[in-house]
C-alpha cells in the first residue's frame, strides 16, 4: 500500500481547519484528504463505463484498480 506523508508546521491553521472540516462531515482527517486528492485527480471523463464480467474487472477496465498479477 502506498503511503504519503504531509507535514505542516504547528503554527499553521490548516491543521485545525482540516480537523474541524473532517469532524463536521463525521469522517477522519485522512479520509477528507483522500477526498481532496480524488477530486483533484478527476480527469472529467464522462464517457460510459466499460462492461466487465466481475466487479473487480469492472474497476480494472474503468481505471479504478490495477490488475492483479499472479
Amino acid at each position: 500500500m502506498a503511503r504519503f506523508i504531509i507535514e505542516y508546521s504547528d503554527r499553521e491553521t490548516i491543521n485545525d481547519q482540516l480537523c474541524e472540516r473532517a469532524a463536521s462531515l463525521n469522517i477522519s482527517p485522512e479520509e477528507l484528504i483522500k477526498r481532496f486528492v480524488d477530486a483533484g485527480m478527476d480527469n472529467g471523463d464522462q464517457s460510459p463505463s466499460i462492461a466487465a464480467d466481475s466487479l473487480d474487472n469492472f474497476f480494472v477496465k474503468n481505471g479504478t484498480l490495477n490488475a492483479v498479477t499472479e
